[in-house]
C-alpha cells in the first residue's frame, strides 16, 4: 500500500512539473542567436584577411523565419577577424551549422594551412565542413552574387558537393580529408572549384573542376572531363556518365556509369619504377545520338573496346600532364609505394618530385556494358 501511495505522489510531482515548467520558446534568445552558414576567406587591404560570413538569424513570431545577411570585417588572423565579426553583429555566433569555407586563389596560393587550422581547432567547428576554392577574383564574391533564392547559399553548395560523388565533375572535398591528405606520405590534396555563371540572364552556381595543390598551395586548375579521369584514378567515381567524341559503329554514344573500381600496382624492376592502375566499369548506353546500330553484339563489342581504349589514352595523358605541368602526386602513388612498398618508399621518399615526374603508367580498363536497352535498336526515323 505504501509503494502504490509513493508512485501516485512520485507522477502527481512529475505531472506538476511539467505543467510549471512547460512554456514557449524565448524569443529573445532566438533573436540573440547568429548562425553561421558558410564563410569566405579573401586577401585584405589593411591586413592579412578578409572573412566574409553567411550568417542565418531567427526570427521569432508565431512562426519562425529564417533571415540571411552577409557581414564582412578583416583581421591579421582567422581568430582576430571572426572574432571581430561577432563583436560587430553583437550577437554569439554558432559555427556548427557551418558547411562550407571558400577560398580566393590568392589565398590558396599562400597556403591553406594557417586556414585550416582554425576550423580544426575551434571546438563548434566541425571538421567536414566542404572547402572550395573560387574562380573568381575573390570569394566573396560566391555569396555577394549569390542566385535569388529563399535557399541559404552555403546550405544548398553542401547538397550540391553531396551530389558530386555520383556526378564525377568535382571532387567532394572536406577539410578532414585535406588535412588527412597533407599528414600522408606524399600526398597532395584537391579541392573543388566553384564559379558563378550568368546564363540568360539568371545567375547559377556551378561547382566544376579541380583545384590543384602541392602540399597547401594552390598550383592549377582541371576541368571536368580531367577531373573525371583523376577521380577514377583515386578510385573516387560512384556515378556519372562517359561521352566520347568519336563515333562507335555509326552513332555517338552516351555510357551511364553504374559501378567503378581501381586498383593502384606498384611495378618494380631493377632500374625502373612504374605505376598499373587497373580500372573495372559497369556502365549501361545511355543515349544514342544516331542510327548505328551499338545494341547488338558487334556494336556492343566495338563500343565496350572503344570506351576501354579511350579511358586509357585519358589517363595516360592526365598523368602526363600533372607531372609536366604541376609535378605533384595528386594520385595517391606515394601512399600505395609507402603502403606497399615500405623499404622502396624509404629509399625515395626524399627524392619523389624527380621520381613522381618520370614515373610511367600502364593502365588496363575493363568496361563491362550492362542492361543497355529494352530495344534491339535504336530508333529510325524516316525523313
Amino acid at each position: 500500500m505504501v509503494k502504490k501511495i509513493r508512485t501516485v505522489m512520485l507522477l502527481l510531482l512529475i505531472s506538476l512539473s511539467m505543467l510549471f515548467l512547460s512554456g514557449c520558446w524565448n524569443y529573445r534568445e532566438i533573436d540573440e542567436i547568429a548562425i553561421v552558414a558558410g564563410v569566405a576567406v579573401d586577401k585584405g587591404i589593411n591586413k592579412n584577411y578578409l572573412v566574409t560570413m553567411e550568417i542565418v538569424e531567427l526570427r521569432g513570431g508565431t512562426e519562425t523565419q529564417l533571415l540571411t545577411k552577409i557581414t564582412s570585417l578583416e583581421g591579421n588572423s582567422m581568430f582576430e577577424a571572426i572574432r571581430s565579426i561577432i563583436s560587430y553583429i553583437g550577437k554569439k555566433a554558432y559555427w556548427s551549422h557551418a558547411k562550407v569555407v571558400i577560398v580566393s586563389q590568392d589565398i590558396a596560393k599562400e597556403g591553406l594551412v594557417k586556414i585550416i587550422d582554425w576550423f580544426s581547432r575551434d571546438t563548434e567547428a566541425r571538421e567536414n565542413i566542404y572547402l572550395l576554392v573560387s574562380k573568381h577574383e575573390t570569394a566573396k564574391e560566391i555569396f555577394e552574387g549569390k542566385p535569388v533564392t529563399s535557399e541559404v547559399l552555403s546550405f544548398q553548395l553542401e547538397k550540391m558537393l553531396h551530389n558530386q560523388r555520383n556526378l564525377g565533375k568535382a571532387p567532394a572535398e572536406d577539410i578532414r580529408q585535406f588535412i588527412n591528405v597533407l599528414s600522408t606520405e606524399g600526398g597532395n590534396p584537391v579541392a573543388p572549384v566553384i564559379s558563378i555563371k550568368d546564363i540568360n540572364g539568371q545567375k547559377r552556381v556551378e561547382i566544376i573542376g579541380t583545384a590543384v595543390f602541392r602540399s597547401d598551395r594552390l598550383v592549377g586548375f582541371l576541368d571536368e572531363l580531367d577531373t573525371q579521369t583523376m577521380l577514377f584514378i583515386q578510385n573516387e567515381v560512384k556515378g556519372g556518365v562517359i561521352y566520347s567524341e568519336e563515333k562507335v559503329a555509326g552513332s555517338y554514344v552516351t555510357l551511364e556509369i553504374f559501378k567503378s573500381k581501381t586498383k593502384l600496382k606498384p611495378i618494380i624492376d631493377e632500374n625502373s619504377l612504374a605505376m598499373e592502375i587497373d580500372i573495372e566499369i559497369e556502365a549501361a548506353i545511355n543515349e544514342i545520338n544516331d542510327i548505328g546500330d551499338v545494341i547488338g553484339e558487334d556494336g556492343r563489342t566495338q563500343l565496350k573496346h572503344h570506351y576501354e581504349n579511350l579511358i586509357n589514352k585519358r589517363v595516360t595523358e592526365l598523368v602526363e600532364k600533372v607531372q609536366t605541368q604541376y609535378n605533384t602526386d595528386i594520385f595517391g602513388f606515394a601512399t600505395k609505394l609507402y603502403r606497399n612498398e615500405p623499404r622502396l618508399w624509404k629509399e625515395i621518399r626524399g627524392s619523389w618530385k624527380e621520381e613522381f615526374r618520370n614515373l610511367k603508367v600502364k593502365t588496363n580498363t575493363k568496361v563491362k556494358i550492362i542492361n543497355s536497352a529494352q530495344l534491339a535498336k535504336p530508333f529510325e526515323v524516316e525523313e
